[in-house]
């Protein structure tokens, strides 16, 4: 009896150091356990390498290399793995990653990927996206060993503070999406929808589908719907094109709206929106966009 007593309390020692030594990583994919402080890490989502920059984190890393965000650009010399949606796994295999981080646009690889190294699947919950962008730093501040704890008491003030600004406003938001010349619509739940859902900010239409990609809409809902602000993100600035979202936006009806005569048709740091979400750097500049916006 002393002895399987013995034994148990072993165990549970051990797993407690296992536990200590490593952090795991909770998605749809599955958990995932990686060993602290990994020495060589392949990145394929731009909200965790925001993270790791914010953090300070000194660590050798190697990143899709087809669209650099503008505040990433220190990373451009840094070993190119592909692209988001096509990783290079022969030049991935050379870099021997220690871990793999990958976002939605590299979720269908993921297979592949594991077999090269561990792949963590940083994974946002855009109806709690707030929530779900803290765990995932947070995870990531332990893996590294780094203290998230003050950011996150910054952070929280900034967000009661808009939180604070919304519900004492009576102005409807609508947050768009232009594409070359394409205009879709975001509402609560969706990929730009948290400044509704998380903060509090009144919708303009309440009756917007929920998707990744936006509800495809035109000048005449623009203009129907006749927000008071009107934020919008600017694809054609991250990827390219030929007509930009202010081009897009400069519209006889666009122009009759509350918003453009209030001087608040917005334009949203569209490199963070739409390629690093869920990073620290970035949620803390779009808290500070949106809380621009309300006053």
């Amino acid at each position: 009896m002393k002895i399987f007593k013995f034994l148990f309390v072993v165990a549970l020692g051990f797993s407690a150091l296992i536990a200590s030594d490593s952090v795991t990583f909770k998605s749809s994919k599955g958990d995932v356990v990686i060993k602290k402080n990994p020495k060589k890490v392949a990145i394929y989502d731009f909200g965790v390498l925001d993270t790791i920059d914010a953090l300070g984190v000194n660590v050798e890393v190697a990143i899709a290399t087809n669209v650099i965000p503008k505040n990433l650009q220190k990373y451009k010399n840094a070993p190119g793995i592909g692209s988001l949606k096509e990783p290079n796994f022969e030049k991935l295999f050379e870099f021997k990653p220690d871990v793999i981080f990958i976002g939605l646009r590299t979720l269908p690889a993921y297979e592949k990927l594991s077999k090269i190294a561990p792949t963590v699947y940083v994974e946002l919950d855009y109806v709690n996206y707030l929530q779900s962008s803290k765990q995932n730093i947070e995870n990531l501040a332990k893996l590294f060993d780094k203290n998230v704890k003050d950011e996150f008491v910054k952070l929280e003030k900034e967000i009661n503070e808009v939180k604070g600004l919304a519900q004492n406003s009576d102005k409807k938001a609508l947050v768009i999406l232009t594409n070359d010349g394409k205009i879709s619509a975001y509402g609560s739940g969706s990929r730009f929808g948290f400044l509704h859902s998380d903060l509090g900010i009144k919708e303009a239409d309440s009756n917007i589908k929920a998707s990744t990609h936006g509800q495809n809409v035109n000048y005449e809902y623009i203009a129907k719907i006749n927000p008071d602000i009107l934020l919008f993100v600017d694809r054609t600035s991250v990827v390219g094109g030929s007509k930009f979202g202010k081009d897009t936006l400069n519209n006889d009806l666009v122009n009759k709206t509350k918003a453009a005569k209030n001087g608040k048709i917005i334009a949203l740091n569209a490199d963070l929106w739409y390629l690093v979400a869920g990073g620290l750097n970035t949620i803390k500049t779009q808290i500070q966009e949106i809380k621009t916006a309300l006053q």
